[in-house]
């Protein structure tokens, strides 16, 4: 998927993640509008396991994690699966992407 613009299907507001060749980006606004979330840096993909290596975002504690996801394309569609670790806490996340052109 490298070179491509994608937005989460899942979520009321537009989310946007930008994949080139070994970078991501993507960001949210709230549904309130009053706060906007954004991080990105590098990731690996393998066919199977898609890892965010995190360069940079706005809770500052996650920045120089990785995150691995287990990945499923069908066509147009991208679901993502993985464990974030927040201090003690482990967060489950799946993101469901579009691409978009």
């Amino acid at each position: 998927y490298p070179d491509t613009t994608i937005e989460a299907t899942q979520f009321a507001n537009p989310s946007v993640k930008l994949l080139t060749k070994q970078h991501f980006a993507f960001g949210f606004q709230t549904s309130d509008g009053e706060s906007v979330t954004a991080g990105g840096g590098k990731y690996s993909y393998n066919g199977e396991t898609y890892t965010e290596h995190l360069r940079y975002h706005v809770y500052s504690p996650v920045v120089g994690k990785s995150i691995e996801f287990k990945s499923k394309l069908e066509g147009d569609k991208w679901t993502i699966k993985g464990v974030m670790q927040l201090g003690d806490e482990d967060v489950k996340l799946k993101e469901i992407w579009k691409r978009i052109e």
